[in-house]
């Protein structure tokens, strides 16, 4: 009798092992996931309050953010966070990241966002960091006319595709410019992603 309820007693402690383990599986990849979604969430919300900071921007003061000297497809978007041009109607700071590099005839304007970049870049940049920049190129569909779009350097793939989606509710990679949202690759570890701005 002893020696089955020792059995017994074995069996209810593996069964109740696998379960627990089960569970820890369960909850590890709950946990992930709940991770994951906080980064989509995060990234969502960053891009909606830069967006509104450049149609704020806009509004106050009747222009756009000035093109860059180094290259003409890039904006300067650190002037959402300081008035270097002492334009009038300026009422900022719009937004508060770092600023990486100032449109100084040599540099690119940029800000700094989250790390978890692991490509390789050059001064100013610091190792680790994501790129936000503002981009204007000629319009797909009306000539004479420009987009403007948010241009995200150095996310995750997947994290990447899920933004996309969170916009558009289409992940499909593509040059189709009617996606509020789309990625680019940019090596097979990280990829870019741009966000139209709408401006009325």
């Amino acid at each position: 009798m002893k020696l089955q309820k020792a059995a017994m007693f074995g069996l209810d402690a593996r069964i109740a092992l696998a379960i627990f383990g089960a569970l820890s599986v369960i909850s590890g990849a709950a946990l992930y996931s709940a991770i994951q979604q906080a980064k989509v969430t995060s990234w969502v919300v960053k891009l909606q309050e830069i967006s509104k900071a450049i149609e704020a921007y806009y509004l106050d003061t009747g222009v756009l953010p000035s093109v860059s000297q180094v290259n003409t497809s890039v904006m300067d978007i650190t002037q959402l966070i300081e008035n270097s041009d002492n334009v009038e109607g300026w009422q900022g700071p719009y937004i508060s990241y770092d600023i990486v590099a100032r449109d100084d005839g040599t540099n690119v304007p940029r800000l700094q966002a989250d790390i978890g970049c692991s490509l390789p870049v050059t001064a100013p940049v610091k190792t680790g960091h994501t790129i936000i920049q503002l981009r204007k190129f000629s319009s797909s569909i009306v000539t004479g006319k420009f987009d403007y779009r948010i241009h995200i350097q150095c996310l995750k793939p997947d994290l990447a595709k899920a933004v996309a989606l969170a916009f558009n509710g289409d992940e499909t990679l593509t040059t189709d410019y009617k996606y509020k949202a789309r990625f680019l690759t940019n090596g097979s570890e990280h990829y870019q992603l741009y966000l139209n701005v709408l401006i009325k």
